[in-house]
């Protein structure tokens, strides 16, 4: 017991010093210094717990994946892709809210092996979006990616030529444009988020409808105006985190109102 208190405060730790490093670097590079109101400091406290309790959804990766189901008239199947180093898990509180509101099958998928260049991952996304119209008799699916997720989604609909068997896409927090923070991941795919690189070109100008979820507050997003992209619906959250994303209902009830919206490739009025 005593070792298992010890791991979780080196992880609330490490969770704190990553949040405020990337304030430090989110204020660099706006050149202003950060404000800190009671607003500021509850957001703050909703991320750190992000950061801590995110992580441990790991676990939930032990958990069975629901059956795709018959498509039943309720709309097309959900397919959810997390960020980087994380996992199904990860995505386990919005997929069960997705499930309970609209009915639809939600898979959630995993980016194996853990680290590979995103169209490593975006080919894999491919063939699931393959066996879940198989097994579903759909038409089309719906995509849900969070932070890397989103841009492997875009990728797969850009280069992989699943364009028409998609119907949205909705990314969370996901740097369209890339983000330095970028610089700082030890994992091959952080290379691939950079702003500038193959991969984030090749995401531009999305060939199916999309909703780009994203937040002033998120301080992995360097600079800020990443979020989104051209040819996208842009969605701005108030004071939410980019781990705080996955547990916030402000970010559940907004991807729900853009899955259940009409699809229309190309920027809101």
């Amino acid at each position: 017991m005593r070792c298992l208190l010890l791991l979780l405060a080196a992880h609330a730790v490490l969770s704190l010093s990553l949040l405020l490093l990337g304030e430090a670097i989110r204020s660099v590079d706006r050149e202003n210094q950060p404000t800190w109101s009671l607003q500021k400091i509850g957001q703050l406290a909703r991320e750190w717990a992000g950061y801590f309790l995110v992580p441990l959804s790991w676990l939930m990766i032990l958990l069975p994946q629901p059956q795709v189901r018959p498509s039943d008239g309720e709309g097309p199947p959900i397919i959810m892709v997390p960020g980087y180093a994380l996992n199904s898990g990860s995505l386990w509180g919005l997929a069960t809210y997705l499930r309970r509101q609209t009915g639809r099958t939600v898979v959630v998928v995993n980016n194996r092996p853990i680290s590979a260049p995103v169209p490593v991952y975006a080919r894999k996304l491919s063939q699931t979006i393959d066996a879940v119209l198989r097994q579903s008799g759909a038409k089309q699916v719906d995509l849900v990616g969070h932070s890397m997720g989103g841009i492997i989604c875009a990728w797969a609909v850009n280069r992989m030529e699943s364009a028409p068997q998609v119907r949205k896409l909705v990314t969370l927090g996901s740097p369209w444009k890339g983000t330095k923070y970028a610089a700082l991941g030890h994992l091959v795919q952080a290379r691939d988020l950079l702003p500038g690189s193959s991969v984030i070109q090749d995401v531009q100008q999305p060939a199916t409808a999309v909703t780009a979820i994203w937040s002033d507050a998120d301080h992995l997003l360097i600079p800020i105006t990443s979020g989104t992209t051209e040819g996208t619906e842009s969605v701005e959250l108030e004071m939410v985190g980019h781990m705080d994303m996955l547990m916030s209902m402000q970010t559940y009830s907004t991807v729900l109102q853009a899955l259940t919206e009409e699809a229309i490739v190309g920027p809101s009025d």
